[in-house]
């Protein structure tokens, strides 16, 4: 009995065996050209290992790989930028390209200018990959706190993220003024020269943007991005806030790359810049980062007005989980109502749904709730938006009413996460939606 039992364990430990390494030989043959450049490169990447722990013994170095090609994906670079200060000298950090998209090219060299990015990116991803299989590998790296931004990402690092938020002082750091993009004098130059020429100048104008499909279909035609569909919102609602902007007489643009559609009103103030022949990859950058304030839908449009401490409207945000470590900024949410119920959903409600199911597959709660998501109204829009101008020329008088509302809508989330103490919910909207909280 005990010679079959050894006979077949022997046979199960060769059959494992070879399946291992048919798997290897797989995975070599799919990734040979990626294989071969590893095996090409091996030697240097060994010498780079222990070259970076011997510097390390005397001051640590560090790693990280930017990802240029969404502009959302950026948010690691902002956080990193915000808290270095924490760590300043401690370090020796370096930086290098892991993707990069061609319409990001400007944004990339403008966002990098305060740190150290070094060429020959290949190398530096072979790098990392062969330094995780040496001790201590992590410690190389530095860490990604991106997941800082959203109020579902936190509650996924909940641990860590309270830690953060109990060590460092917070609410200096939201609050500092913070401009993290340099752009140098000739720059600046064109974008004042463009800004003379439509009537405005630096800090005067307001930018704004909707969301919508077209810009992730060029990005990637192969790619059914319909998941992200929740998230779009009309432009056309955003006609009253605009009208009650030139009427202040401000100029605003429409900023972004491919639109689904042009504006269908028109003002002279109101220039559709993001279906014009001025659009570029510098004005994209320099509109929205000079701007008063600005007006978008949840979208990564809103990075370079985040990165220079902007103030913004954000409307028609699609769910509980949002960003709220922005200074200075106001927000609006889309409305669930649920045939089902045969109300709208409360803002808890919301806030309990699945939010991968939200992010990845709105359907399944569609369909669970039978719920139409409804848009903010073109009042609810400009209710926000004349609230945002008032408080930043001083002329909003905050209620007592306003400040109970807003502390019972927060008392909402349980757990701690990073929120500005300058960040709000508009205030009519609060007050219309009273029933919500």
């Amino acid at each position: 009995m005990s010679k079959i039992y050894s006979k077949l364990k022997t046979t199960y430990i060769e059959v494992g065996f070879k399946i291992f390494v048919i798997k290897i030989f797989k995975f070599i043959k799919k990734n040979f050209t990626v294989f071969s450049i590893f095996l090409f490169l091996l030697p240097l990447l060994l010498v780079i290992v222990f070259l970076v722990r011997f510097v390390s013994i005397f001051r640590q170095v560090r790693f990280f790989s930017l990802n240029f090609d969404r502009i959302g994906n950026l948010y690691p670079l902002y956080w990193y930028q915000k808290l270095q200060s924490q760590t300043s000298g401690k370090f020796i950090d370096l930086f290098f390209i892991g993707q990069q998209n061609v319409r990001l090219i400007t944004w990339k060299n403008i966002t990098t200018r305060k740190i150290i990015v070094l060429p020959f990116s290949l190398i530096w991803k072979n790098f990392i990959f062969l330094n995780n299989f040496f001790w201590n590998s992590e410690k190389y790296k530095i860490k990604d706190l991106s997941y800082l931004t959203s109020y579902y990402s936190t509650q996924q690092n909940y641990e860590e993220s309270s830690k953060i938020i109990k060590d460092l002082n917070l609410d200096y750091f939201l609050q500092k003024k913070i401009n993290l993009l340099n752009f140098k004098k000739k720059e600046i130059k064109i974008g004042q020269e463009f800004l003379k020429k439509k009537k405005t100048k630096d800090f005067t104008y307001v930018c704004f943007s909707s969301r919508d499909s077209a810009y992730l279909k060029y990005y990637n035609k192969n790619k059914n991005w319909d998941y992200h569909n929740w998230r779009n919102c009309n432009i056309d609602n955003y006609q009253s806030a605009l009208n009650y902007l030139c009427q202040k007489d401000i100029v605003c643009f429409r900023t972004g790359y491919k639109v689904e559609k042009k504006i269908s009103f028109s003002n002279d103030k109101i220039i559709d810049y993001a279906d014009s022949i001025y659009q570029s990859q510098f004005l994209d950058i320099y509109l929205p980062s000079r701007c008063l304030f600005s007006i978008n839908a949840q979208s990564g449009i809103t990075i370079p007005a985040e990165f220079c401490g902007r103030p913004i409207v954000y409307v028609n945000w699609p769910d509980m989980h949002l960003s709220a470590w922005h200074n200075n900024s106001l927000v609006i949410f889309k409305k669930f109502f649920s045939s089902k119920k045969k109300r709208y959903l409360k803002f808890k409600e919301i806030l309990d749904l699945d939010h991968k199911v939200l992010t990845s597959n709105f359907k399944i709660i569609q369909k669970k709730f039978d719920i139409v998501l409804e848009e903010n109204s073109p009042d609810e829009i400009k209710d926000v938006v004349e609230e945002q101008l008032k408080r930043i020329n001083n002329e909003w008088v905050e209620t007592n009413e306003d400040k109970i509302l807003q502390k019972k809508f927060w008392n909402i989330y349980e757990k701690k996460f990073v929120k500005s103490p300058t960040f709000r919910v508009g205030a009519n909207f609060l007050k219309k939606n009273i029933h919500l909280i």
